[in-house]
């Protein structure tokens, strides 16, 4: 817990700047729903690409929505799978933390959030921050194709979706410009 911390020494504390320009991208910060102080997701910009990162959310925003309908590379939260969370190891406390709205977005959330904002438009999506006890990367990754296949956009074509790797660097990719 934070309190557990103890006192952060100020000269540790750096805030990111909304627009900051590093080696030709540009980095803005959003807020995300997440029960941690000034949690952040970030778009970064290099000419005209974009890419968006957000993990750690609980729910959804509109801000992130609109960001994210913009996005040709998106890195999204697919935390958990429904009931493992709820079948699982984790104390009640935890499982209410995970699955709650400050918490985590499951598979079913993150497939519901992407149906709503792809574009017809080329798109690579990463599916991350999946969840080591309560997820696996095919049950991730099979729930959000299907979600997306029931309203009506396959993943063939202009929509690509892989699952981040935990434990090592994933594949890279190349967004053209």
């Amino acid at each position: 817990a934070a309190e557990d911390l103890g006192p952060i020494v100020p000269t540790l504390l750096r805030k990111l700047e909304s627009g900051m320009q590093i080696a030709g991208l540009t980095v803005e910060s959003f807020p995300l729903p997440h029960d941690a102080v000034e949690h952040i997701g970030l778009e970064i910009h290099y000419q005209n690409r974009r890419a968006v990162i957000a993990t750690d959310l609980g729910e959804t925003t509109k801000e992130l929505e609109n960001r994210l309908k913009k996005a040709d590379l998106i890195l999204i939260e697919a935390n958990h799978d429904w009931d493992m969370l709820v079948n699982g190891p984790y104390p009640a406390y935890l499982k209410r933390r995970v699955g709650g709205p400050r918490g985590h977005l499951s598979n079913d959330d993150c497939g519901e959030l992407l149906a709503k904002v792809l574009q017809e438009k080329p798109t690579h999506i990463y599916l991350g921050h999946l969840s080591a006890e309560n997820n696996y990367p095919q049950i991730a990754q099979i729930t959000v194709a299907n979600i997306l296949k029931q309203r009506g956009i396959p993943l063939t074509g202009l929509i690509k979706m892989s699952v981040a790797q935990r434990h090592c660097v994933s594949p890279a990719i190349s967004v053209s410009l």
